[in-house]
């Protein structure tokens, strides 16, 4: 039912407002987390193999074709075509089950705002795991429910910025701590951390002040390499309800 309720609600309504929505389109690739990206992938030497999971119609990576040999999986197959129509070689795919790639294939994953659109976070994240090669290097950017902005309206009583809210396709909500959690508990050694604008679409002055202090960005990139393998991932939940639930990863 949730499967089906995804693809015929976001793949034939969400896609269709995206792909119509050139402003979304502007607005998104002079994000600062993609200059980010842009920036690490244009000084890569060699032409290298890389995976956009979640690539939606290929905005993201399209300019790399001629650099880099780009891949792609979504599970929306209209997202898929356009991607292609990019030059991407792009696929029909559940990230929330096995990738449809071989072992240790890529060079590079890229995650850009996808992650909190997936319930299933440690399969997924195996998987990245499997497909990447050794030492191979994912950049995960995600939206920080933790910024000021989400304090501001918590006063207000409104849920947080950018969070798994009321009619939000966003399931999964994170911080930079949960976030960087989730990359060591799958394999993966964050190398670097770099904070995003500080207000989706508006990179303003204030977007300025995250480089310095990544927490208040609304969203983050981290760069982690893949240090060892994780085998299968599996669902592994846990209920909150203890204050002790929060901390027990404290210094990690």
């Amino acid at each position: 039912m949730r499967k089906r309720h995804f693809q015929e609600g976001w793949t034939d309504d969400v896609t269709d407002d995206l792909l119509l929505d050139t402003k979304i389109d502007s607005q998104y690739l002079r994000l600062f987390s993609v200059k980010t990206l842009s920036d690490y992938l244009k000084k890569l030497s060699g032409r290298k193999k890389i995976l956009d999971a979640g690539c939606a119609d290929g905005k993201l990576l399209g300019s790399f074709v001629k650099q880099h040999e780009i891949w792609g999986v979504d599970i929306s197959s209209r997202f898929v075509k356009f991607a292609q129509k990019k030059g991407i070689k792009a696929k029909i795919g559940d990230l929330e089950k096995r990738l449809p790639f071989q072992d240790r294939f890529f060079d590079v994953v890229v995650i850009h705002h996808v992650l909190e659109h997936i319930m299933a976070t440690d399969i997924f994240l195996a998987e990245c795991n499997r497909v990447l090669k050794n030492g191979g290097i994912i950049f995960l950017t995600f939206p920080n429910v933790n910024s000021p902005i989400s304090l501001i309206l918590l006063l207000l009583d409104y849920p947080i910025y950018m969070g798994a809210r009321y009619r939000s396709t966003h399931v999964r909500d994170f911080t930079l701590r949960t976030a960087k959690i989730a990359l060591l508990n799958n394999g993966f050694k964050i190398e670097q951390i770099f904070g995003g604008s500080f207000v989706i679409f508006k990179n303003n002055f204030l977007s300025g002040i995250t480089k310095y202090f990544p927490r208040l960005a609304a969203d983050i990139t981290l760069k982690a390499k893949k240090v060892k393998g994780v085998g299968k991932g599996r669902i592994k939940y846990e209920y909150g309800v203890s204050l002790r639930d929060y901390f027990k990863d404290l210094f990690r």
